[in-house]
Protein backbone atom coordinates (compact mmCIF):
# COMPACT_ATOMS: atom_id res chain seq x y z
CA UNK A 1 0.00 0.00 0.00
CA UNK A 2 2.74 2.76 1.00
CA UNK A 3 4.23 1.82 -2.64
CA UNK A 4 1.29 2.29 -4.32
CA UNK A 5 0.38 5.69 -2.60
CA UNK A 6 4.11 6.80 -3.49
CA UNK A 7 3.86 6.22 -6.84
CA UNK A 8 1.32 8.79 -6.80
CA UNK A 9 3.59 11.02 -5.36
CA UNK A 10 6.04 10.90 -8.57
CA UNK A 11 3.90 11.19 -10.98
CA UNK A 12 3.48 15.10 -13.04
CA UNK A 13 0.28 14.84 -12.45
CA UNK A 14 -2.25 14.42 -9.78
CA UNK A 15 -3.75 11.07 -11.94
CA UNK A 16 -5.41 8.13 -10.35
CA UNK A 17 -2.67 6.18 -11.83
CA UNK A 18 -0.33 3.85 -10.18
CA UNK A 19 2.20 3.83 -12.96
CA UNK A 20 5.05 5.86 -14.59
CA UNK A 21 5.45 6.30 -18.48
CA UNK A 22 8.96 4.67 -19.02
CA UNK A 23 11.45 7.89 -19.67
CA UNK A 24 15.65 7.12 -20.33
CA UNK A 25 15.91 9.47 -16.95
CA UNK A 26 13.80 11.10 -14.60
CA UNK A 27 15.95 14.34 -14.11
CA UNK A 28 13.43 16.39 -15.43
CA UNK A 29 10.93 14.66 -13.91
CA UNK A 30 8.46 17.31 -12.32
CA UNK A 31 5.83 16.24 -10.06
CA UNK A 32 3.41 18.11 -7.71
CA UNK A 33 5.06 16.61 -5.14
CA UNK A 34 8.31 17.73 -3.80
CA UNK A 35 9.69 15.45 -1.40
CA UNK A 36 7.93 12.74 0.89
CA UNK A 37 7.84 13.03 4.70
CA UNK A 38 8.27 9.46 5.24
CA UNK A 39 7.43 6.76 7.70
CA UNK A 40 9.49 5.93 11.19
CA UNK A 41 9.95 2.05 10.46
CA UNK A 42 13.12 1.51 8.68
CA UNK A 43 11.44 -1.64 6.60
CA UNK A 44 8.94 0.92 4.97
CA UNK A 45 11.27 3.75 4.59
CA UNK A 46 13.57 0.82 2.55
CA UNK A 47 11.02 -0.23 0.41
CA UNK A 48 10.19 3.16 0.01
CA UNK A 49 13.59 4.35 -0.85
CA UNK A 50 14.32 1.88 -3.60
CA UNK A 51 11.71 3.02 -5.72
CA UNK A 52 12.12 6.85 -5.26
CA UNK A 53 15.47 6.42 -5.88
CA UNK A 54 14.52 6.15 -9.41
CA UNK A 55 12.91 9.17 -9.48
CA UNK A 56 15.74 11.15 -7.83
CA UNK A 57 12.61 11.56 -5.33
CA UNK A 58 14.07 12.80 -1.83
CA UNK A 59 12.14 11.15 1.20
CA UNK A 60 13.03 12.41 4.68
CA UNK A 61 12.25 10.64 7.71
CA UNK A 62 11.47 11.42 11.24
CA UNK A 63 12.23 8.01 12.84
CA UNK A 64 13.80 5.32 10.39
CA UNK A 65 17.19 4.36 12.09
CA UNK A 66 18.46 1.20 10.45
CA UNK A 67 22.50 1.96 9.40
CA UNK A 68 21.93 0.46 6.02
CA UNK A 69 19.76 3.97 5.27
CA UNK A 70 23.08 5.70 5.27
CA UNK A 71 24.55 3.65 2.49
CA UNK A 72 23.95 6.03 -0.27
CA UNK A 73 24.83 3.86 -3.32
CA UNK A 74 21.57 1.66 -2.29
CA UNK A 75 19.67 5.25 -0.74
CA UNK A 76 21.08 8.09 -2.49
CA UNK A 77 17.26 10.18 -2.12
CA UNK A 78 17.21 9.30 1.76
CA UNK A 79 18.00 11.56 4.21
CA UNK A 80 16.48 11.52 8.45
CA UNK A 81 16.62 13.34 11.10
CA UNK A 82 17.57 11.15 13.34
CA UNK A 83 20.89 8.93 14.25
CA UNK A 84 21.75 5.38 12.45
CA UNK A 85 21.75 2.60 14.88
CA UNK A 86 24.87 1.96 14.81
CA UNK A 87 25.47 4.71 16.72
CA UNK A 88 22.71 3.61 18.99
CA UNK A 89 24.86 0.12 19.42
CA UNK A 90 28.02 1.89 20.71
CA UNK A 91 25.99 3.77 22.96
CA UNK A 92 24.07 0.74 24.14
CA UNK A 93 27.91 -1.01 24.73
CA UNK A 94 28.85 2.10 27.07
CA UNK A 95 26.14 1.68 28.95
CA UNK A 96 26.50 -1.82 29.56
CA UNK A 97 30.17 -1.19 30.57
CA UNK A 98 29.14 1.35 32.97
CA UNK A 99 26.84 -1.38 34.81
CA UNK A 100 29.85 -3.61 34.58
CA UNK A 101 27.65 -6.15 33.17
CA UNK A 102 29.83 -9.31 31.24
CA UNK A 103 26.73 -10.78 30.43
CA UNK A 104 23.94 -9.72 28.35
CA UNK A 105 21.10 -11.96 26.21
CA UNK A 106 20.12 -10.21 23.15
CA UNK A 107 16.12 -10.58 21.92
CA UNK A 108 15.29 -8.88 18.51
CA UNK A 109 12.39 -8.84 16.04
CA UNK A 110 13.08 -10.21 12.37
CA UNK A 111 12.37 -6.96 10.76
CA UNK A 112 15.23 -4.59 9.20
CA UNK A 113 15.33 -2.42 12.29
CA UNK A 114 15.83 -5.57 14.81
CA UNK A 115 18.11 -7.92 12.80
CA UNK A 116 20.79 -4.31 12.19
CA UNK A 117 20.32 -3.27 15.59
CA UNK A 118 21.22 -6.37 17.60
CA UNK A 119 23.79 -7.79 14.98
CA UNK A 120 25.93 -4.41 15.11
CA UNK A 121 25.62 -4.79 19.23
CA UNK A 122 26.83 -7.92 19.00
CA UNK A 123 29.67 -7.24 16.99
CA UNK A 124 30.27 -4.68 19.47
CA UNK A 125 29.89 -6.99 22.44
CA UNK A 126 32.50 -9.03 21.43
CA UNK A 127 34.74 -6.71 20.67
CA UNK A 128 34.99 -5.53 24.51
CA UNK A 129 34.51 -9.11 26.02
CA UNK A 130 31.07 -8.86 26.57
CA UNK A 131 29.36 -12.71 26.46
CA UNK A 132 26.40 -13.22 24.74
CA UNK A 133 24.88 -16.15 26.41
CA UNK A 134 21.66 -16.32 24.28
CA UNK A 135 20.16 -14.44 21.14
CA UNK A 136 16.34 -14.63 20.33
CA UNK A 137 14.39 -13.47 17.09
CA UNK A 138 10.67 -13.00 17.26
CA UNK A 139 8.13 -11.84 14.56
CA UNK A 140 7.90 -8.17 14.11
CA UNK A 141 4.21 -8.38 12.95
CA UNK A 142 1.67 -9.20 15.49
CA UNK A 143 -0.61 -11.39 12.77
CA UNK A 144 2.79 -13.65 12.46
CA UNK A 145 3.56 -13.90 16.51
CA UNK A 146 2.52 -16.78 18.14
CA UNK A 147 2.11 -17.60 22.11
CA UNK A 148 4.59 -20.63 21.68
CA UNK A 149 6.60 -18.23 20.27
CA UNK A 150 6.87 -15.75 23.00
CA UNK A 151 6.68 -18.70 25.46
CA UNK A 152 9.40 -20.01 24.29
CA UNK A 153 11.73 -17.20 24.03
CA UNK A 154 11.00 -16.58 28.27
CA UNK A 155 11.86 -19.71 29.15
CA UNK A 156 14.93 -19.24 27.34
CA UNK A 157 15.23 -15.97 29.42
CA UNK A 158 14.02 -18.16 32.39
CA UNK A 159 16.88 -20.79 32.34
CA UNK A 160 19.78 -18.28 31.66
CA UNK A 161 21.58 -16.50 33.90
CA UNK A 162 22.54 -13.40 32.23
CA UNK A 163 23.10 -9.84 33.87
CA UNK A 164 20.58 -8.39 31.36
CA UNK A 165 18.62 -9.06 28.72
CA UNK A 166 18.39 -6.00 25.49
CA UNK A 167 15.43 -6.27 23.31
CA UNK A 168 15.95 -4.55 19.94
CA UNK A 169 11.99 -4.46 18.68
CA UNK A 170 9.16 -2.27 18.19
CA UNK A 171 6.73 -1.61 21.65
CA UNK A 172 3.72 -4.06 20.42
CA UNK A 173 6.06 -6.68 20.25
CA UNK A 174 7.90 -5.85 23.88
CA UNK A 175 4.54 -5.64 25.34
CA UNK A 176 3.76 -9.59 24.40
CA UNK A 177 7.52 -10.42 25.79
CA UNK A 178 6.35 -8.55 29.36
CA UNK A 179 2.79 -9.84 29.19
CA UNK A 180 4.27 -13.31 29.16
CA UNK A 181 6.95 -12.69 31.33
CA UNK A 182 4.24 -11.42 34.36
CA UNK A 183 2.21 -14.59 33.51
CA UNK A 184 5.32 -16.72 34.15
CA UNK A 185 6.27 -15.04 37.30
CA UNK A 186 9.46 -13.93 36.13
CA UNK A 187 10.92 -11.06 38.16
CA UNK A 188 13.35 -8.70 39.07
CA UNK A 189 15.03 -9.29 35.54
CA UNK A 190 17.27 -6.16 34.37
CA UNK A 191 16.33 -4.92 30.43
CA UNK A 192 17.73 -3.14 28.13
CA UNK A 193 15.72 -1.32 25.83
CA UNK A 194 16.45 0.39 22.58
CA UNK A 195 15.06 3.78 21.70
CA UNK A 196 12.12 1.94 19.26
CA UNK A 197 10.38 1.47 23.38
CA UNK A 198 12.56 2.84 26.23
CA UNK A 199 9.67 6.24 26.53
CA UNK A 200 6.56 4.12 25.38
CA UNK A 201 3.89 4.47 27.20
CA UNK A 202 2.30 1.25 26.21
CA UNK A 203 4.62 -0.14 28.46
CA UNK A 204 4.70 2.00 31.06
CA UNK A 205 0.84 1.74 31.67
CA UNK A 206 1.28 -2.25 31.70
CA UNK A 207 -0.45 -3.61 34.56
CA UNK A 208 2.19 -4.70 37.11
CA UNK A 209 4.70 -3.94 34.81
CA UNK A 210 6.84 -2.74 38.12
CA UNK A 211 7.38 -6.71 38.74
CA UNK A 212 9.30 -7.10 35.40
CA UNK A 213 12.55 -5.87 36.75
CA UNK A 214 14.86 -2.67 36.10
CA UNK A 215 14.62 -1.10 32.81
CA UNK A 216 17.29 1.06 31.20
CA UNK A 217 17.61 2.40 27.85
CA UNK A 218 18.06 4.94 25.63
CA UNK A 219 15.93 7.50 23.96
CA UNK A 220 16.06 10.61 20.94
CA UNK A 221 16.84 13.69 22.26
CA UNK A 222 13.60 15.56 22.72
CA UNK A 223 13.22 19.46 22.34
CA UNK A 224 10.92 22.45 22.36
CA UNK A 225 7.86 22.67 19.51
CA UNK A 226 7.28 26.61 20.28
CA UNK A 227 3.85 26.88 20.69
CA UNK A 228 2.63 23.45 20.62
CA UNK A 229 1.79 23.13 24.09
CA UNK A 230 -0.44 26.31 24.01
CA UNK A 231 -2.06 24.74 20.81
CA UNK A 232 -2.92 21.51 22.59
CA UNK A 233 -4.59 23.63 25.08
CA UNK A 234 -6.53 25.80 22.96
CA UNK A 235 -7.58 22.98 20.20
CA UNK A 236 -9.80 21.81 23.43
CA UNK A 237 -10.81 25.02 25.07
CA UNK A 238 -11.78 26.19 21.05
CA UNK A 239 -12.64 22.70 19.44
CA UNK A 240 -12.25 23.26 15.38
CA UNK A 241 -15.79 20.95 14.24
CA UNK A 242 -13.80 19.81 10.83
CA UNK A 243 -10.98 18.33 13.28
CA UNK A 244 -11.01 14.81 12.23
CA UNK A 245 -8.14 13.80 14.53
CA UNK A 246 -9.44 15.85 17.42
CA UNK A 247 -13.05 14.19 17.32
CA UNK A 248 -11.77 10.89 17.06
CA UNK A 249 -9.73 11.57 20.55
CA UNK A 250 -12.96 12.53 21.82
CA UNK A 251 -14.82 10.06 20.97
CA UNK A 252 -12.19 7.16 22.16
CA UNK A 253 -11.53 9.05 25.32
CA UNK A 254 -15.47 9.53 26.25
CA UNK A 255 -17.28 6.36 24.40
CA UNK A 256 -19.29 8.92 22.02
CA UNK A 257 -20.04 9.27 18.76
CA UNK A 258 -19.61 12.10 16.63
CA UNK A 259 -20.46 13.17 13.11
CA UNK A 260 -17.37 11.03 11.66
CA UNK A 261 -16.92 8.57 13.92
CA UNK A 262 -18.44 5.55 11.91
CA UNK A 263 -15.48 6.30 9.62
CA UNK A 264 -12.42 6.06 11.34
CA UNK A 265 -14.01 3.26 13.90
CA UNK A 266 -14.68 1.21 10.89
CA UNK A 267 -10.49 1.96 9.80
CA UNK A 268 -9.32 1.63 13.45
CA UNK A 269 -7.99 -1.80 13.77
CA UNK A 270 -6.42 -1.67 16.46
CA UNK A 271 -8.85 -0.56 18.49
CA UNK A 272 -11.26 -2.20 20.90
CA UNK A 273 -14.68 -0.04 20.45
CA UNK A 274 -18.14 -0.26 22.10
CA UNK A 275 -21.38 0.26 20.93
CA UNK A 276 -21.47 4.33 21.50
CA UNK A 277 -24.59 5.76 22.55
CA UNK A 278 -23.25 9.54 23.62
CA UNK A 279 -23.32 12.26 21.71
CA UNK A 280 -20.12 13.92 21.87
CA UNK A 281 -21.84 17.10 21.03
CA UNK A 282 -23.19 16.96 24.67
CA UNK A 283 -19.80 16.97 26.86
CA UNK A 284 -18.53 19.68 28.16
CA UNK A 285 -15.21 20.08 27.34
CA UNK A 286 -13.07 21.55 30.33
CA UNK A 287 -9.35 22.25 30.40
CA UNK A 288 -8.87 19.66 32.76
CA UNK A 289 -9.05 17.60 29.32
CA UNK A 290 -5.79 19.24 28.09
CA UNK A 291 -3.75 17.01 30.34
CA UNK A 292 -4.91 13.74 29.24
CA UNK A 293 -4.16 15.00 25.26
CA UNK A 294 -1.24 16.02 26.26
CA UNK A 295 -0.20 12.75 28.22
CA UNK A 296 -1.19 10.58 24.74
CA UNK A 297 1.57 12.13 22.60
CA UNK A 298 4.94 10.95 21.93
CA UNK A 299 6.82 14.12 22.06
CA UNK A 300 10.05 11.81 21.44
CA UNK A 301 8.76 10.90 17.69
CA UNK A 302 6.78 14.61 17.38
CA UNK A 303 10.18 16.53 18.12
CA UNK A 304 11.59 14.71 15.38
CA UNK A 305 8.60 15.01 12.77
CA UNK A 306 8.84 18.82 13.31
CA UNK A 307 12.83 18.81 12.77
CA UNK A 308 11.86 16.97 9.46
CA UNK A 309 9.33 19.34 8.52
CA UNK A 310 11.14 22.48 9.15
CA UNK A 311 14.39 20.90 7.20
CA UNK A 312 11.80 20.67 4.53
CA UNK A 313 10.69 24.00 4.93
CA UNK A 314 13.91 25.92 5.22
CA UNK A 315 14.61 24.02 1.75
CA UNK A 316 11.78 25.19 -0.46
CA UNK A 317 12.21 28.81 1.14
CA UNK A 318 15.64 29.19 -0.36
CA UNK A 319 14.56 27.28 -3.75
CA UNK A 320 11.30 30.14 -3.82
CA UNK A 321 14.22 33.03 -2.59
CA UNK A 322 11.61 34.01 0.23
CA UNK A 323 12.51 36.69 2.25
CA UNK A 324 10.08 38.24 5.23
CA UNK A 325 7.46 38.95 3.05
CA UNK A 326 6.92 37.24 0.29
CA UNK A 327 8.04 34.38 -2.10
CA UNK A 328 8.48 33.56 -5.57
CA UNK A 329 5.52 31.55 -6.81
CA UNK A 330 7.46 29.37 -9.45
CA UNK A 331 7.26 25.89 -8.41
CA UNK A 332 8.62 24.60 -11.23
CA UNK A 333 11.66 22.85 -10.37
CA UNK A 334 11.90 19.07 -10.29
CA UNK A 335 12.41 17.30 -6.53
CA UNK A 336 16.36 16.42 -6.76
CA UNK A 337 16.83 20.54 -6.84
CA UNK A 338 17.97 21.73 -3.77
CA UNK A 339 19.79 24.88 -2.22
CA UNK A 340 22.70 23.30 -0.69
CA UNK A 341 22.81 23.77 2.95
CA UNK A 342 25.82 22.41 5.51
CA UNK A 343 24.97 20.88 9.03
CA UNK A 344 28.26 18.95 9.39
CA UNK A 345 31.10 19.42 6.96
CA UNK A 346 33.55 22.10 7.24
CA UNK A 347 33.97 24.87 4.17
CA UNK A 348 36.80 24.48 2.02
CA UNK A 349 39.61 27.26 1.94
CA UNK A 350 37.59 29.78 -0.44
CA UNK A 351 35.22 29.95 0.64
CA UNK A 352 32.72 30.92 4.39
CA UNK A 353 29.94 30.05 6.82
CA UNK A 354 26.98 31.63 5.98
CA UNK A 355 24.42 30.58 8.66
CA UNK A 356 21.23 29.77 7.47
CA UNK A 357 17.31 30.23 9.32
CA UNK A 358 18.46 26.70 10.45
CA UNK A 359 20.43 26.82 14.03
CA UNK A 360 23.79 25.32 13.85
CA UNK A 361 23.41 25.06 9.75
CA UNK A 362 25.42 26.51 7.02
CA UNK A 363 26.32 27.52 3.75
CA UNK A 364 29.35 27.56 2.27
CA UNK A 365 29.61 30.81 0.23
CA UNK A 366 32.23 31.59 -1.76
CA UNK A 367 34.76 34.76 -0.50
CA UNK A 368 34.00 37.93 -2.22
CA UNK A 369 36.27 40.13 -4.20
CA UNK A 370 39.72 40.92 -2.05
CA UNK A 371 38.62 38.31 0.87
CA UNK A 372 39.99 35.08 1.71
CA UNK A 373 39.00 32.86 4.41
CA UNK A 374 40.41 29.49 5.58
CA UNK A 375 36.91 27.87 5.90
CA UNK A 376 35.76 29.55 8.97
CA UNK A 377 32.66 31.57 10.35
CA UNK A 378 33.89 34.84 8.28
CA UNK A 379 35.65 36.12 5.37
CA UNK A 380 38.30 38.29 5.89
CA UNK A 381 39.87 41.18 4.01
CA UNK A 382 43.37 40.47 2.09
CA UNK A 383 46.07 42.86 3.93
CA UNK A 384 47.89 44.95 1.28
CA UNK A 385 50.96 43.12 0.27
CA UNK A 386 53.66 45.06 -2.34
CA UNK A 387 54.24 42.37 -4.63
CA UNK A 388 55.64 43.16 -7.89
CA UNK A 389 57.22 39.80 -9.79
CA UNK A 390 58.83 42.44 -12.71
CA UNK A 391 61.17 44.67 -10.17
CA UNK A 392 62.43 42.33 -8.15
CA UNK A 393 60.72 44.23 -4.85
CA UNK A 394 62.05 42.96 -1.46
CA UNK A 395 58.83 40.77 -0.97
CA UNK A 396 60.69 38.63 -4.23
CA UNK A 397 64.28 39.11 -3.02
CA UNK A 398 63.15 38.06 0.83
CA UNK A 399 60.99 35.32 -0.36
CA UNK A 400 64.15 34.09 -2.51
CA UNK A 401 66.63 35.03 -0.13
CA UNK A 402 69.10 32.42 1.31
CA UNK A 403 67.69 29.83 -1.22
CA UNK A 404 70.39 28.18 -3.78
CA UNK A 405 70.69 28.26 -7.52
CA UNK A 406 68.71 25.04 -7.71
CA UNK A 407 66.28 26.07 -5.07
CA UNK A 408 65.11 29.05 -7.05
CA UNK A 409 65.40 27.75 -11.16
CA UNK A 410 62.88 25.17 -9.76
CA UNK A 411 60.47 27.56 -8.03
CA UNK A 412 60.71 29.88 -10.81
CA UNK A 413 59.37 26.97 -13.30
CA UNK A 414 56.62 26.25 -11.23
CA UNK A 415 55.35 29.78 -11.03
CA UNK A 416 55.93 29.72 -14.77
CA UNK A 417 53.61 26.41 -15.58
CA UNK A 418 51.33 28.14 -12.77
CA UNK A 419 50.80 30.98 -15.42
CA UNK A 420 50.10 28.89 -17.97
CA UNK A 421 47.64 26.34 -15.71
CA UNK A 422 43.69 27.09 -15.23
CA UNK A 423 43.27 27.91 -12.09
CA UNK A 424 40.72 26.11 -10.23
CA UNK A 425 39.81 29.27 -8.01
CA UNK A 426 38.69 32.52 -9.27
CA UNK A 427 41.13 34.58 -7.63
CA UNK A 428 39.82 37.87 -8.80
CA UNK A 429 36.62 37.12 -5.79
CA UNK A 430 38.52 35.09 -3.58
CA UNK A 431 42.36 33.65 -2.72
CA UNK A 432 42.26 30.17 -1.17
CA UNK A 433 44.81 30.02 2.10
Amino acid sequence: MALRNVMKFVLKSNSSDYCSSMQCDYVDNNSYVKIVLGDVYSEISMAIARLLKVFLFPQISPGSTNGDLSDKTRYSTFIRVVPSDEYQANALIKMVKAFHFVSVGVISSNSDYGKYGSSKFISLATENNICIPFTESVSDSENEQTESEIHNIVDTIKNSHVEAILIFAMESTVKNIFAEVMKQNLTNNTWIASEAWSTSSLISRMDNITTVGQIFGLSLKKGIIPGFQEYLGNILENPDPDNCFLEEYIAVQHSCFGKGSPDFLSNAKKCQFQNYTMDCSKIQLLKDFQEPLASQIDFEITYSVYLAVTAIAQAIHELLNCDTEACDQNFNFAPWQSSYVNCIKECPPGYFKNVTGIKCCYKCDKCGAGTYSKGGDHSRKIPPVPLDVTSGTEPMEGDLAGSSPGDVTSRLESMAEDLHEPNPFDLTSCLPL
